[in-house]
């Protein structure tokens, strides 16, 4: 938590690198975040948190993914944007 109470904003960083890091090596392994872009729009409620990424391109040697971060209650805490590169 921070000096306020809330969730830390790096949580929600963490969990949506995971997230594209899982879906960006699932099909084509060896590749790394190049940039991301976090957007924070909601306080989260509760004690979990979820995230889902979709793929938007696929590319030869980068790939673009977009990351939803959810609370337990179903809103909406974050967008996040990531644009990763093939490595292998």
């Amino acid at each position: 938590l921070n000096a306020m109470g809330a969730l830390m904003g790096g949580v929600t960083c963490t969990l949506a690198d995971f997230a594209f890091a899982v879906a960006a090596n699932h099909e084509k392994k060896g590749t790394v975040s190049l940039n991301s872009n976090i957007s924070f729009l909601s306080a989260p409620r509760g004690k979990k948190l979820f995230a889902e990424a979709k793929k938007y391109k696929e590319g030869r040697t980068t790939c673009c993914y977009s990351i939803d971060v959810y609370d337990e209650n179903n809103t909406k805490v974050a967008a996040v944007m990531t644009t990763g590169f093939h490595i292998i």
